[in-house]
């Protein structure tokens, strides 16, 4: 409006969002990553993110492809706004599943327009390792099975694993088993891992 004085400078400078609804049907989601050259698109079938206003939770359905794997992801998603909002926790509850492998996280992020802090349960199961690997856009060597866990922490630009619990391959393969923490993963530092592996050769 016309006399309207211009707005402190100790006003928010974040955006005021609202989020209700959303669907999408047969989209594309493409990322580019500039520094590495790299591109990952992901080919949306339909989502579906119901409104929040009840509940305080967003209801998560997406089904789709990437890298041309089929995938379907289902949980809930806090608001958008305390997602942005500074010391407000964004809590999160996704689990993604494609032909053979199967990835949950389970957790809160927190602070993420400024220190990004976050506190996640992850679990990952595998048929395959390279049939993961390719949903990434990632090439890995023929290992086998996979099953892990692990408790990831994000606290004052520490990246934290903590109670991982690891299993790679199949009987009368090469196996491998990684319980233990690592303080800082960014460093890396603080690492106390106990390892077992066995092969038939």
């Amino acid at each position: 409006a016309a006399g309207k004085p211009a707005e402190s400078s100790a006003a928010t400078s974040l955006l005021s969002i609202e989020t209700g609804a959303l669907q999408i049907r047969d989209g594309v989601l493409v990322y580019r990553n500039g520094a590495r050259g790299t591109r990952i698109s992901i080919a949306l079938k339909a989502l579906n993110i119901k409104d929040a206003r009840r509940s305080g939770l967003h209801a998560v359905a997406m089904s789709g492809s990437m890298n041309g794997r089929a995938f379907d992801v289902k949980g809930t998603l806090g608001d958008i706004a305390s997602l942005l909002a500074p010391h407000t926790r964004f809590p999160l509850d996704l689990t993604l599943t494609g032909a053979k492998s199967r990835v949950s996280a389970k957790g809160e992020l927190m602070d993420v327009a400024g220190r990004a802090d976050m506190r996640l349960q992850v679990q990952v199961e595998a048929e395959d390792v390279q049939d993961l690997a390719a949903i990434l856009n990632q090439r890995a060597p023929p290992l086998g099975p996979l099953k892990a866990r692990a408790l990831i922490e994000r606290h004052k630009s520490r990246l934290g694993l903590r109670d991982l619990d690891l299993a790679l391959g199949a009987p009368g393969s090469l196996q491998v088993n990684v319980r233990g923490s690592i303080a800082d993963l960014l460093k890396p530092a603080g690492a106390a891992l106990e390892f077992n592996a066995s092969a038939p050769e």
